[in-house]
């Protein structure tokens, strides 16, 4: 019977454990921290679920993993598994203040980066070092160097894609950078380097939900509270959208119609799905439009004297510029690239 030598440091039996298990059922990380940290009194899966039920009712949904990387940053100051696992000691006392600034750092980011719903997120891990910020700087009222340096952070880590690859080794420094933010609330430790966006980039970028940066321009385009074509009602970026998914976010040109429109090898039909063809609206609203071709829908959408400001809310200037009446497809997708392009490089100066 294979048996685990009592006297082990922590990581040292987890791993011996792994080995020796390695022909039964995988073990992630989290059964380890589960079973690691079982008390009567505690239950690391239970008090999971529970939170995520709390999160869940203001439209964010994170997984298992990244919440324990959250409390390991705030407990080991980092995000590895050893990090995880070396915080096991701990999870149970500080379960109650590490859980209270993760909501912090997730309200943060609905109220000041314009993450509607988790599923936005471009990535998880991001949170870890925010957490670490709202723990270690605990109940005190944000400065507004704080929520400055803060909100740089964020949009210039998504902007220059910098969590692409060895995210635990990049929430680590960035950790160390929140301590020297904790000093000095005008520490330029977010500059980090952000190319210039140009038209050609938004263009090319497709709309998926497996794409940190398709996301990020996402959380942008909600950053301009979007209104909806119909009556100007603020679109509501709330559950209906956690549960979205590419056909149900709207394409201001459908897919059909672009199909339709030109032959198979066109260049124009590499850009169905570009973000710049994508704009935030209701399921409700985009039942209504479905495949009917933009000079249609918006001619019904012309009863709304307010149209013009509805459409600069989604970076749409006017439909005669844009090609929206003419259904001038790729006069469109140059024209709303450079607009969303242009307005990210603008927003990228107000942050330095």
């Amino acid at each position: 019977i294979p048996a685990i030598t009592t006297g082990q440091k922590l990581p040292i039996a987890c791993k011996i454990f792994e080995r020796l298990n390695n022909t039964a059922t995988p073990l992630t990380i989290v059964d380890l921290m589960v079973a690691t940290t079982y008390t009567k009194k505690f239950n690391l899966r239970g008090s999971l679920d529970s939170v995520n039920l709390e999160f869940y009712s203001f439209d964010f949904d994170l997984s298992e993993r990244t919440m324990l990387q959250c409390m390991s940053s705030c407990l080991q100051k980092g995000t590895t598994r050893d990090h995880i696992i070396d915080s096991s000691s701990e999870i149970e006392n500080k379960w109650k203040k590490t859980t209270q600034y993760l909501k912090l750092s997730i309200d943060f980011l609905k109220q000041h980066c314009s993450v509607p719903v988790s599923k936005f997120l471009p990535n998880e891990i991001i949170l870890a070092p925010i957490t670490y910020f709202f723990y270690m700087y605990g109940n005190k009222q944000l400065s507004t160097d704080d929520i400055k340096q803060l909100k740089k952070y964020f949009w210039l880590s998504v902007l220059s894609q910098r969590y692409t690859q060895s995210q635990d080794s990049i929430a680590e420094e960035d950790i160390k950078n929140m301590d020297e933010l904790l000093k000095n609330s005008k520490s330029k430790v977010f500059d980090y380097y952000v190319q210039k966006i140009d038209a050609e980039i938004i263009k090319i970028t497709e709309m998926s939900f497996g794409s940190a940066f398709a996301k990020g321009i996402l959380c942008f385009l909600a950053s301009k509270n979007p209104l909806e074509f119909e009556n100007n009602n603020i679109v509501k970026l709330d559950l209906s959208f956690a549960d979205a998914n590419l056909k149900q976010l709207h394409h201001i040109f459908p897919q059909n119609f672009v199909k339709s429109t030109f032959k198979e090898g066109n260049k124009e039909l590499d850009y169905i799905n570009s973000i710049a063809n994508i704009s935030l609206i209701s399921q409700t609203t985009n039942r209504k439009i479905w495949d009917k071709k933009p000079s249609i829908y918006f001619a019904d959408f012309n009863k709304n004297k307010n149209l013009d400001k509805a459409l600069k809310s989604h970076l749409i200037n006017d439909l005669d510029s844009f090609g929206l009446n003419k259904d001038d497809f790729k006069l469109f997708i140059d024209k709303r690239s450079k607009a969303i392009a242009d307005e990210i490089e603008q927003f990228v100066k107000t942050l330095q």
